[in-house]
């Protein structure tokens, strides 16, 4: 992380501009990342004129989202720069090199999508359980949350009342034969 801030503190200084550090730790996969919507709302108050990136799949990972961004940028005077494409958004190469790689970095998330969903099948069909491991709820929790539905009190006030989530509530009234599935 440190060599991709360097990089870009390194190409603000050789065009001579002040910059604000941001860090996220969320993935570029979706554009509802707090502090990258946070910089959004400077970006859209003319705050900065320039939005420097290490590279494109930090930014974004959606084609629609980095072109809907990056229309938003040009309305509101602020060029992109991608310092590992060296591409700037001020030049028609630079917008051009941005769509294209816009592509790329989709293509790439939808394969990895794709690999993934592919491994969880596979371990399906040979058996594995997938997911987290269920929750162990003691007995006598179990035993008052019966009693509790079977004295008709409503699911969520079990859930409130012991508790304990009304995810792993249903899942062991289900258990217990006293909730229907769906």
């Amino acid at each position: 992380m440190d060599a991709q801030l360097e990089s870009c503190e390194r190409y603000c200084r050789a065009h001579n501009l002040q910059f604000d550090v941001y860090r996220e730790s969320e993935s570029g996969q979706s554009a509802e990342r707090p502090v990258f919507q946070a910089l959004l709302k400077r970006v859209k108050r003319r705050e900065y004129s320039r939005f420097i990136v290490f590279k494109l799949d930090r930014f974004s990972r959606s084609v629609l989202d980095t072109i809907r961004i990056l229309n938003d940028f040009s309305k509101w005077g602020c060029d992109f720069v991608s310092v590992t494409e060296h591409i700037d958004m001020s030049t028609p190469v630079g917008r051009m090199q941005m769509q294209m790689l816009a592509m790329f970095a989709q293509f790439e998330r939808e394969m990895i999508s794709e690999r993934t969903k592919a491994a969880l099948a596979e371990l399906k069909r040979k058996g594995r359980k997938i997911g987290r491991p269920a929750k162990f709820l003691p007995l006598d929790v179990i035993e008052r949350a019966k009693e509790m539905r079977l004295r008709g009190v409503r699911y969520l006030d079990i859930a409130r009342e012991l508790q304990v989530s009304a995810s792993t509530l249903n899942k062991v009234l289900l258990k217990q034969g006293l909730r229907e599935r769906g």
